[in-house]
């Protein structure tokens, strides 16, 4: 798969990684370092709300009923999701990437093609839809245990007594693998303290920054990483 490179003088990061993973907090701890330093940024998720609350979408993923699971044309849930990622590159994402901010995405199209490798459906086909999404300066993919992020799922109250399909959980965290290593991007061990992850990732955060408009020096110490260390010990 490739993306081609977008030319806006902003910054697109993403944060691809299965249920548990850890991309969220890291996502929020990505965000308060680059204000600190003084960067504009506009944090999103994919699929947007209106997807995510979609009937064929919630049958599709967390129905317990295997055969209403399978009841779902595989094709037709993804170019449903896939439509909305489109639309929302055009009108949140690429806006803010030319008025030269970093943007942040909670998930991306890299998720399309995990789940259509981790089932083994219609890969070509989303494929080619996702080679019209802008390639992101910085793709991370937090990486954990399926057994890791089976815990940190059932520990969130909010999820507690879902339907988890552990054995395509699994095909997942070996879909993303592959995924990190074809397209470039960061593979980052997410199974430790979330303080600990968001420090292995940094200097390629520093890198990737240095040189926009707002920007503190590399170096300058962040209060943040103070922060998130004392949250992690608790």
């Amino acid at each position: 798969m490739r993306l081609d490179r977008h030319e806006y003088p902003g910054r697109l990061v993403t944060f691809c990684g299965v249920d548990g993973s850890g991309k969220t907090t890291l996502l929020r701890l990505v965000g308060e370092h680059l204000r600190l330093r003084g960067v504009v940024t506009h944090e999103t998720r994919m699929p947007t709300d209106m997807t995510r609350k979609h009937p064929l979408m919630l049958r599709f993923m967390y129905d317990p009923d295997a055969e209403r699971r399978a009841s779902v044309d595989f094709l037709a849930v993804s170019l449903l999701v896939m439509a909305d990622r489109l639309q929302q590159v055009k009108d949140e994402i690429a806006p803010r990437l030319e008025q030269g901010a970093v943007v942040l995405c909670d998930r991306y199209v890299y998720q399309a093609i995990v789940f259509a490798r981790a089932m083994a459906e219609r890969e070509a086909e989303l494929v080619a839809i996702a080679e019209r999404f802008p390639a992101p300066d910085l793709a991370v993919f937090p990486c954990v245990p399926v057994k890791t992020a089976l815990a940190r799922i059932n520990e969130r109250e909010k999820d507690k007594g879902r339907f988890v399909d552990s054995e395509l959980l699994a095909r997942q965290v070996a879909a993303y693998q592959d995924v990190a290593a074809s397209s470039g991007g960061c593979l980052l061990p997410s199974d430790g303290p979330a303080a600990a992850t968001f420090e292995k990732l940094c200097p390629q955060l520093d890198a990737l920054v240095a040189g926009m408009s707002g920007a503190g020096p590399a170096g300058a110490p962040i209060p943040i990483r103070q922060r998130t260390q004392r949250v992690a010990t608790k």
